[in-house]
């Protein structure tokens, strides 16, 4: 036996351990059911909390514009 083939037999003993079973229901994979409406809350906050840090990060350069890179 060639030592390629004793470490894949190694590795492959098992098939039936946790990591090659797949989960039966979708509901053990989706543990949290959000409506429409808890998703698009949810990404309305992110939207908005993007375009607030971007905006507060361009007045922050143009306020300092000239101490940015001042170290």
């Amino acid at each position: 036996m060639k030592i390629k083939d004793l470490t894949f037999n190694i590795f492959n003993k098992n098939l039936n351990s946790k990591i090659f079973l797949q989960l039966d229901e979708k509901k053990d994979r989706q543990p949290l059911k959000l409506t429409k409406r808890t998703k698009g809350t949810i990404a309305l906050l992110l939207v908005t909390s993007m375009i607030l840090s971007v905006v507060y990060a361009s007045d922050y350069l143009k306020t300092h514009e000239n101490n940015v890179f001042a170290t």
